[in-house]
């Protein structure tokens, strides 16, 4: 087999998927030492945090009267998961060892990756931007979803002491 028929089952869904797990398992390596795992609760946060905005006092008018379009959702959205990711990262950085393992950093890498899989097949906002292929669609179908997301928690366990 020849290198042209490998690369032609690689499609650009698998380069963004390798691209944001290399990203979240540089900041679980690297920066915070918490990247995967914040990102795991922040993202579900900033999806419960805009349900609520809609309906809070002066911001949710606010944010009505931008009028309601795909690409403001998506703007609220990843604004909600930057403070949330903060916030989560300073909380859930005190429980993690200061040098973090090859096998935590991808664990927790693999576990952000997958809650923002479940978040972008979930919001219809954020799925408008792109549309992965069927192959990975169908992997995150709606009935899956529950499963993903309780795998992702789960991925988060493995490289914990005691565990």
């Amino acid at each position: 087999m020849d290198a042209s028929a490998i690369f032609a089952y690689i499609t650009a869904d698998y380069i963004i998927l390798l691209v944001g797990f290399a990203i979240l398992f540089g900041l679980s390596m690297y920066g915070d030492r918490s990247g995967g795992v914040a990102v795991v609760f922040a993202v579900p946060t900033a999806l419960f945090l805009r349900e609520l905005a809609g309906g809070a006092a002066v911001i949710g008018t606010t944010i009505e009267s931008f009028g309601n379009t795909d690409v403001k959702e998506v703007i609220i959205l990843v604004a909600l998961a930057a403070v949330a990711l903060v916030v989560i990262s300073h909380l859930s950085g005190q429980g993690f060892e200061t040098s973090t393992s090859a096998f935590q950093g991808a664990t927790s890498a693999a576990a952000g990756l997958i809650m923002l899989l479940v978040v972008w097949h979930i919001t219809p906002s954020v799925a408008s931007l792109w549309d992965f292929n069927a192959q990975i669609s169908s992997l995150f179908a709606a009935q899956y979803l529950f499963w993903w997301s309780l795998a992702a928690f789960v991925l988060l366990l493995l490289p914990r002491r005691g565990w």
